[in-house]
């Protein structure tokens, strides 16, 4: 890594420790515990600190309280912000102190005590205070977390002995997310950091070592009528549906806002990064960048909503392997897209239109330029107190892509609609969808058409015996077959359902399932597949079992083939003391056809053993100890084959949270 690619790190580095000495200098003052004088018939619980009478400039303010008389330390019970923080108060012989490991947020605070006095009773009050983190920011705080873990292998056996396995492995994630925050600006940082190494080499792209995985810095301003803000670094943008839409890269964007009207413009690598390359995604060079914008106009109380979008830039893919171009190739093109949002009844009617037009080169050195094309997408839908609804069409070109958004789907059309109605225990829905590609109509290929039907069904009556149903029906079918196009003629219908009973701590579900696959061509390929799986499960305070077990039979018609599937899973946990838990996992695997042609076994299993500590060492560290024993085997009786290999790990972990 060259020492350019550190600058904008060091930069920001610095500038938080700047920003942190400076808070923390302006603040340097001690604040003196307020003196009060207590008067007879006073509540026994005195909160010393903070005052509850003015704001209290600390991130993590030293609470105080006075206890009147004589009280039960065992019977205290402490809440700060309805969380319980008992343990991490320091019993004094006239009350306690408590010390936040973590920032507070800025604003009010509640604090509860209560006690049983020497009588018996019990005693409780409640306090609110007011804090922010200095003079010059309401909100200022850094939060950072590292975890990591060692693993080390103490034995093999069996099988396992030939098995090239690493004798040690090292891992640790480091994530931070800092805030600045005053009236209408906002500053953050957040990055995360990942370290590891292992005996054996590692495999590319992974390296051993620190390495920054992702980072972003964003600045905000926003007032009633104007709005600002930056992203750096790994961002996320969206314009419309089908241009860019939720398009995550490394680089920088821009949004302003003046009341109704909001744009926005960004830049950005097109390879995914990992790391520090030097490569910050803020480049013009549309060979290897995204680039785009977009416009949105809100009117009539946002019940109407008019976006324009648009992104360009190419990716480099080297599809040609050199075979026929020495160019390394890749893609590049652009898209524009106009979308149309309204919501005039309240929910009730909510419609999208939107239209898109692409310039799109596949492959860039191949010598052939831009194919240009255009989708179109539409949709209606409300919701009422009971009954909800959407229909939409679409219908994307042959040739319509967009660089940078592999989720559009080209030369698509058709549409999709689904209705529900909600009863008093009872809920029932239906769903039809229907497409088809080669939406031009292409000579040489067949238009290949999908139909989708289904029903769902849920009684909820017995609130201990939930109860569903669901049917569908699946179409895919040919036409225009060119020769020697084969015919396609596949209608495959599913019918599967749930039934569960619930008591107590205990649930048992049994969701059994039939599909059938009827093949309307000459090939006459049916086949059908049943299955049946019950699970259950059993929670206690201390301990916790599921199961499961699964039964799956395929039949294929024209040779009678049958292949049948057992499953069985069990897990279980036990805590044995407050800080010493049991955990195992185990799984068994057989499938045979009736031919003989297979007839194998799988199965593996694990044992822990984690010991962990009450409560966070100093409030901020939680470190455990792991041993593990992991046991897998196979048996192949068609080939007349068996494996089983044993590993014993040794690990410890830790968790280390640090706030500032």
């Amino acid at each position: 890594m060259s020492s350019k690619t550190y600058v904008p790190i060091i930069f920001l580095a610095a500038a938080l420790m700047f920003f942190t000495f400076s808070a923390h200098a302006s603040d340097s003052e001690e604040s003196s515990e307020p003196q009060i004088e207590l008067q007879s018939g006073d509540p026994p619980i005195h909160l010393l600190s903070p005052d509850i009478e003015e704001e209290t400039i600390d991130k993590k303010p030293l609470i105080h309280c006075r206890i009147t008389g004589e009280f039960d330390p065992d019977t205290l019970y402490i809440e700060l912000d309805y969380s319980d923080v008992t343990v991490l108060a320091k019993i004094l012989a006239d009350g306690f102190e408590l010390a936040p490991v973590q920032v507070l947020p800025p604003g009010e605070h509640t604090l509860a005590v209560r006690f049983s006095d020497d009588s018996g009773q019990e005693v409780s009050e409640e306090f609110v205070f007011t804090t922010r983190h200095t003079r010059a920011f309401e909100t200022f705080y850094s939060e950072n977390t590292v975890s990591g873990q060692y693993t080390r292998l103490l034995e093999k056996r069996g099988d396992a002995k030939q098995r090239e396995l690493n004798q040690w492995e090292a891992q640790a994630n480091i994530s931070t997310q800092n805030k600045a925050a005053q009236g209408p600006w906002e500053l953050t940082f957040t990055s995360n950091a990942r370290y590891q190494d292992q005996e054996l080499p590692m495999d590319e792209p992974m390296d051993d070592g620190l390495e920054l995985a992702d980072y972003l810095l964003s600045a905000r301003y926003s007032t009633e009528q104007y709005s600002a803000g930056m992203d750096f670094g790994d961002i996320s943008v969206t314009g419309t549906r089908n241009t860019y839409n939720g398009l995550s890269r490394r680089g920088g964007s821009l949004t302003l806002g003046y009341g109704p009207v909001t744009v926005s413009g960004f830049t950005m690598r097109s390879d995914q990064a990992y790391g520090i390359d030097g490569e910050w995604g803020l480049d013009t060079e549309e060979t290897n960048h995204f680039h785009g914008g977009s416009g949105t106009l809100t009117l009539m109380d946002d019940r109407l909503e008019i976006t324009l979008a648009h992104i360009r830039g190419g990716e480099i893919t080297d599809d040609s392997y050199g075979l026929w171009s020495s160019d390394p190739g890749g893609i590049r093109g652009k898209a524009t897209g106009l979308s149309l949002k309204t919501d005039f009844f309240d929910q009730k009617a909510r419609a999208v239109l939107e239209l898109g037009w692409s310039d799109y080169d596949e492959d860039t050195s191949d010598g052939i330029d831009f194919v240009s094309d255009d989708s179109l997408y539409a949709e209606i839908s409300g919701d009422f107190e009971r009954f909800n609804y959407q229909a939409s069409y679409e219908h994307n070109g042959p040739n319509y892509q967009v660089p940078g958004n592999s989720g559009v789907d080209y030369d698509r059309e058709g549409f999709d609609t689904a209705a529900g109605y909600t009863f008093e225990y009872q809920s029932v829905s239906l769903r039809y969808s229907r497409f088809n590609d080669n939406v031009d109509d292409d000579p040489d290929r067949a238009v290949i058409t999908t139909s989708d039907y289904g029903v769902d069904y849920n009684l909820s009556k017995f609130e201990s015996v939930p109860i569903s149903l669901s049917l569908s029906r699946s179409v895919q079918e040919s036409d225009k077959e060119p020769s020697p196009w084969d015919e396609m003629h596949m209608v495959t219908d599913t019918c599967s359902g749930n039934v569960s009973y619930m008591w107590d701590q205990w649930s048992i579900s049994l969701s059994p399932s039939f599909s059938d696959q009827d093949d309307r061509t000459s090939q006459d390929s049916d086949s059908d597949t049943k299955s049946l799986t019950l699970s259950s499960t059993w929670s206690g305070e201390k301990c916790m079992v599921s199961g499961s077990v699964m039964v799956n039979e395929s039949t294929y018609h024209p040779t009678d083939l049958d292949t049948t599937t057992y499953s069985m899973n069990l897990a279980w946990s036990w805590t044995i003391l407050d800080q010493l838990t049991f955990e195992s996992n185990a799984s068994m695997n057989r499938q045979k056809t009736s031919d003989d042609s297979m007839d194998q076994d799988y199965w593996n299993a694990d044992l822990q053993l984690t010991y962990s500590l009450e409560h966070p060492l100093w409030g901020i560290l939680s470190p455990q100890i792991m041993l593990k024993c992991v046991y897998d085997g196979s048996e192949d009786r068609t080939y007349d084959t068996d494996t089983d290999g044993t590993l014993i790990y040794l690990a410890l972990t830790g968790d280390l949270q640090l706030s500032f």
